[in-house]
């Protein structure tokens, strides 16, 4: 499969969301990998977590992660 970049014809190019358990983490390189691929075609990607993420090794990839990561408050705190 070939990834093209959108079309400059496009007023505004689609935003994806991704709604993760824990983000990040060290068993999420497809996703990792994903939003990288999106990004380098001009996709506009958010990421939301519903856990912040443990102390644990990461990916050297995420450096090159632009997207913005958001972690949702706790359910309790909501309560």
């Amino acid at each position: 499969m070939t990834l093209r970049p959108l079309p400059a014809s496009l007023p505004r190019p689609p935003k994806i969301a991704y709604v993760l358990k824990r983000f990040p983490r060290l068993s999420e390189t497809f996703i990792v990998n994903e939003v990288l691929a999106l990004e380098r075609l001009g996709v506009p990607v958010e990421i939301f977590s519903l856990r912040v993420p443990r102390d644990e090794p990461r990916h050297g990839m995420l450096r090159a992660l632009r997207a913005p990561v958001t972690y949702l408050p706790d359910k309790t705190a909501l309560a």
